[in-house]
């Protein structure tokens, strides 16, 4: 092949590979304009209005949450839900909610920890904004041996859903709003419609924990069913395979053994006959 051969060829190649990928760009921004924004909108929309009947109705929430190294604690969650839109057109858009949870002091309990607790309570208290009364416990040597912890005051509940024109992907990041932490789920966005709304409503509000647990299809969880339950067969089958395996080998120590015996007694058998002979 000629120099000229091999680059029109090399040209050729790229033309059809920017092609391939201008058309799956313009496949995303399709995909983005109908389906992700207005879905997006759709959800925004819904919380505003739920966050302006919450608010209007003062209607609070009450959660109980477990703080690791301390204990349950019950909390309050105000009616003011702040819900925040930013855009770049036809690029991204992130919802931020906003929430605040006051800890009922009647749950909350003076906890002694030692050193090690206390170190990580301290990060726990760090990690979520929380508040604490805190007596550090100090030995002879003024080295700290532990400490006293009663948890109170305000905490931040926060969320974002976002999304990007490079996936067809709506996600969800939720902290606090059933337990300490965060949780994730992703969804496409042609596939929110007006349940999954509601259900994200009820969830921030504490009527519905299942949001966020059930991101594995009914089918993937067949197929793990399905996987464990070969896994077990297997294991099964080995474990036979293995007991079988030791009863052959018993039989044939048997078997060894018995015919080491007979082929003694007919050694036996003969020399005596032979002894036996006359000369």
């Amino acid at each position: 092949m000629s120099l000229l051969d091999q680059l029109e060829r090399q040209a050729r190649e790229r033309r059809e590979q920017e092609e391939r990928d201008e058309a799956l760009r313009s496949e995303r921004r399709d995909f983005y304009r109908t389906h992700t924004a207005p879905a997006m909108r759709k959800i925004f929309d819904y919380l505003k209005t739920l966050s302006s009947h919450l608010k209007y109705l003062d209607q609070t929430s009450q959660k109980h949450y477990t703080i690791p190294q301390y204990g349950q604690v019950t909390a309050t969650i105000d009616p003011d839900i702040k819900v925040r839109l930013s855009t770049e057109k036809g690029v991204r858009s992130e919802i931020l909610i906003l929430a605040t949870g006051h800890i009922d002091e009647r749950s909350s309990q003076r906890v002694t920890v030692n050193a090690q607790q206390a170190e990580a309570l301290d990060q726990v208290i760090i990690d979520h904004s929380f508040s604490a009364r805190k007596r550090v416990h100090k030995n002879a040597e003024g080295e700290v041996v532990g400490g006293t912890y009663r948890i109170v005051g305000e905490f931040l509940l926060r969320g974002t859903i976002q999304a990007r024109v490079e996936s067809p992907e709506i996600e969800l990041e939720l902290s606090n709003f059933v337990e300490l932490g965060i949780q994730r789920r992703k969804i496409r966005a042609d596939q929110i419609d007006d349940e999954f709304i509601d259900r994200l409503g009820r969830y921030l509000v504490g009527n519905d924990q299942s949001l966020l647990r059930d991101d594995v299809s009914g089918d993937y969880r067949d197929r793990i069913q399905r996987r464990l339950q070969r896994s077990e067969r297997e294991k099964k089958m080995e474990m036979l395979d293995y007991e079988i395996g030791q009863i052959d080998r018993e039989e044939r120590s048997k078997a060894s053994i018995t015919g080491r015996i007979t082929q003694r007694f007919a050694f036996l058998a003969r020399r005596l006959k032979k002894a036996q002979e006359p000369d």
